[in-house]
């Protein structure tokens, strides 16, 4: 019995590493990158689309209550996407330690008839506790991101000649 619960709790384990679908980077700085003013990659119509953010948790913070050990971070969810996105987490729960490195792997395909400007809100909370003692969450946002889908872009153009042999020169121009 007792290999049967160990080789259960090894396929569990398996099959929950797999499921991650980003490697975080290496990171000594906390915070999150891509940053908002470098931001997202765009999209576009009818092409799969793909970007990581990677992040590193900080180890503690002052805020207006005052200074706050953090413990952890979870991301609750990721609001504004385009239909048909989706994201995953490495951990695949999406709760990292603090000093701690993860990723969110934003995934989907665009359709036709979808381009604009898609304003992300990540919504979060943060655990620790206040002066290292009292247990400590608050919830909170990283605004900022987007993702711009362009439409589909559409080859117009023309060619002399049209008939040619091979070697020859053939230009073409921008209609």
């Amino acid at each position: 019995m007792k290999k049967i619960f160990t080789l259960l709790v090894l396929l569990s384990s398996l099959a929950f590493r797999s499921y991650s679908q980003c490697t975080p980077d290496t990171i000594s700085d906390p915070g999150i990158y891509p940053d908002t003013i470098t931001n997202l990659p765009p999209a576009f119509e009818g092409v799969p689309y793909a970007t990581v953010i990677q992040l590193r948790v900080l180890r503690d913070t002052t805020g207006s209550v005052g200074t706050v050990i953090v413990d952890s971070i979870i991301l609750n969810s990721v609001v504004g996407m385009p239909a048909g996105f989706t994201y995953a987490c490495n951990p695949y729960w999406c709760a990292w330690k603090a000093d701690h490195n993860g990723c969110i792997l934003l995934t989907g395909s665009p359709s036709l008839g979808s381009a604009g400007d898609y304003v992300l809100t990540i919504n979060n909370t943060l655990k620790g506790k206040l002066f290292g003692l009292i247990p400590f969450s608050q919830a909170g946002t990283a605004d900022g991101y987007h993702i711009r889908i362009y439409p589909k872009p559409a080859a117009d153009f023309n060619a002399t000649p049209t008939n040619s042999c091979k070697n020859d020169s053939v230009q073409f121009f921008d209609l």
